[in-house]
């Protein structure tokens, strides 16, 4: 560190030597002054104050006079110009040398998970506790070890691809002057399959005569996108190829009642099936 320090004020003085164009000896002071060369420490001063520097230059050949009168001129300009450089290089290097950083927004307790871990289901994340506070939050969810593109919201919903995988959501605190961080939340159980859930259940529509035609409604369900499939029965027996929402009634249907079974499946989800009210006896 002290040969960083004492590298400055020669740096200084290479930079002034150079640029006015001819050689001059400057003394600067530094921390460690016992490099200094004695005679160059006695044909100037500087003094380096609250990041400006400032000095006597005086010609290393010639008299006192003649090189005052010769240096002033030529070199006042560039004189300007070393002192903006060496003034902004010096504090650069302060800095480095003083190790300062941004401080860093720190977790206090780890974002948490809570409900229903299922295809369809939602989960939400609590961002557990930073300091100092306010911050700004944003979230980023996993599916195991694979990041969820878009899912960057405190709440997610699972899909048919989180199927048995565990959830885990990551917390980025961000705040102004401060350096970020971040925190990664416990996992949650697998995601098991979801429900459907039969809000409105299928009705049989027709007359119950021969030659006319029966059709049973779809129902109401909780999930969108459904497969539905159709079963016929007759006086409580499946009919045979009877699986379209619709059923022609024959002379051997006479004085038979029907119900029909609709069933709801989808990928990621447990199947459900939902039953219609009897028709009445079916009359010639």
């Amino acid at each position: 560190m002290n040969q960083r320090r004492a590298a400055v004020p020669l740096l200084v003085a290479a930079l002034v030597a150079t640029l006015g164009g001819t050689s001059y000896a400057v003394a600067g002071h530094r921390h460690d002054a016992r490099t200094a060369a004695p005679a160059a420490h006695h044909a100037a001063k500087d003094h380096v104050r609250a990041g400006t520097v400032t000095g006597t230059m005086a010609r290393t050949e010639g008299s006192p006079a003649t090189a005052r009168q010769q240096a002033r001129p030529a070199t006042s300009a560039r004189a300007a110009s070393v002192h903006s450089l060496l003034r902004g290089s010096y504090l650069s290097g302060s800095a480095r040398l003083s190790g300062t950083t941004k401080p860093v927004v720190k977790n206090k307790s780890l974002p948490e998970i809570t409900g229903r871990s299922v295809v369809g289901g939602t989960l939400a994340a609590s961002p557990g506790r930073w300091s100092p506070m306010p911050v700004q939050l944003s979230y980023q969810w996993y599916s195991g070890n694979k990041l969820l593109q878009g899912a960057t919201k405190p709440t997610y919903s699972p899909t048919v691809k989180a199927l048995g995988a565990k959830i885990t959501v990551e917390v980025t605190a961000r705040k102004r002057g401060y350096r970020t961080d971040t925190a990664l939340s416990s996992a949650s159980g697998k995601v098991r399959a979801g429900t459907i859930t039969n809000l409105k259940d299928p009705a049989v529509s027709g007359r119950s005569k021969t030659g006319q035609k029966l059709t049973v409604s779809t129902g109401k369900w909780s999930v969108s996108g459904l497969d539905l499939d159709y079963q016929w029965y007759r006086s409580g027996k499946a009919v045979a190829g009877a699986t379209k929402s619709t059923l022609k009634l024959k002379t051997t249907d006479i004085g038979k009642k029907f119900y029909a079974v609709v069933t709801a499946a989808r990928d990621g989800y447990k199947q459900t099936s939902a039953t219609t009210d009897n028709t009445r006896p079916v009359v010639k």
